[in-house]
């Protein structure tokens, strides 16, 4: 997943950083949500995309 396609998916889902970090954190069972910067890092490519991250991410989009 590159940054701009996690980008795209927050877009869609009409979310801010901080609430799509926490949307993410929420769906791993992470107590600590990701913070904006996190999810902009991610996004503009400076931070590779966690794989978890993208595996629930996929999860959501296609099902298990």
């Amino acid at each position: 997943m590159t940054g701009a396609e996690l980008r795209e998916e927050r877009l869609e889902r009409v979310m801010t950083g901080d609430t799509f970090g926490a949307f993410l954190a929420k769906a791993l069972g992470r107590v600590r949500p990701y913070g904006r910067r996190e999810v902009s890092a991610w996004e503009n490519g400076s931070r590779k995309i966690p794989e978890a991250v993208e595996r629930v991410l996929l999860r959501l989009r296609f099902g298990p």
